[in-house]
C-alpha cells in the first residue's frame, strides 16, 4: 500500500530542452492546515492524499488539481474529502479549497465513490456523491478563478436506482455525459448535464 508525500511541478519549453520553472510541495502539517483549516489528527493523515485529477490552462498558464483522501482500510474502500488547488505558471500555490466528503463502502461500490473534475473557461467543476443512500444526493460544485465555490444538487438518491458514477463522466461538446447506476448494477441510465444552465442562477 503506497502513500504519496507531495506533488512535483515542472514547466519546460516547447522542445523539452530547458526547465522554465519547478516546484516541490510536500503534504506536511502546514500544507494540511492551510487546506483543511486544522492540524492533522494523525501523522499518517499527511500521506493519505492522492493526486486524482489535473487540468492545465495554456492561455492563463495555470494548473488545477485535486487531491482525494483515501485512508487505508482492510475490508472496505474509503474515499474522503477532496482538496482542490490552483498553481500559477511557476508552480506556486494560489489557493486551496476543501470539499467535505466521506465514503466507506465495499469494493463493488467503487464507481460511486470518487469524483470528476473538469474546467470550462475560468471555472472548475467537481461532480461527486454526498453518499449512496436515499438521504444523499449527487452534487456539482463550481469554483471560480479566485477559489470561491457554489454548490448545486444534480438529483436526489430517493429511490437508490440512479446513483451518479462520477469517474464515468465525459465531456460531450458543451455538456457532460453522465452515467447513473443502481447500487446492485441492475439498471443503467445516461444523461446530459448542462453546467451553464445548472449554475445560471
Amino acid at each position: 500500500y503506497e502513500h504519496s508525500g507531495g506533488y512535483f511541478y515542472m514547466k519546460m519549453n516547447a522542445n523539452c530542452t530547458k526547465v522554465l520553472a519547478k516546484n516541490i510541495v510536500f503534504y506536511n502539517a502546514d500544507f494540511l492546515k492551510k487546506a483543511l483549516g486544522r492540524k492533522a489528527k494523525k501523522q499518517r493523515e499527511l500521506t493519505d492524499y492522492y493526486l486524482s485529477a489535473w487540468r492545465t490552462d495554456l492561455q492563463e498558464e495555470t494548473v488545477i488539481f485535486t487531491l482525494e483522501r483515501r485512508p487505508y482500510a482492510s475490508l472496505t474502500l474509503k474515499y474522503n474529502e477532496v482538496i482542490v488547488g490552483k498553481l500559477d505558471k511557476k508552480g506556486v500555490l494560489l489557493w486551496l479549497n476543501i470539499i467535505p466528503k466521506y465514503a466507506q463502502e465495499q469494493d463493488r461500490f467503487e464507481p460511486f465513490l470518487s469524483h470528476y473534475m473538469c474546467a470550462k473557461g475560468d471555472k472548475v467543476y467537481i461532480l461527486y456523491n454526498s453518499g449512496l443512500y436515499a438521504s444523499n444526493k449527487a452534487i456539482a460544485l463550481e469554483i471560480d478563478a479566485l477559489g470561491n465555490k457554489r454548490e448545486k444538487t444534480i438529483f436526489l438518491n430517493r429511490n437508490r436506482e440512479t446513483i451518479l458514477c462520477p469517474s464515468l463522466t465525459t465531456i460531450l461538446e458543451d455538456k457532460l455525459l453522465i452515467c447513473m447506476q443502481s447500487p446492485y448494477f441492475t439498471t443503467y441510465n445516461f444523461g446530459l448535464l448542462d453546467l451553464q444552465a445548472l449554475f445560471a442562477n
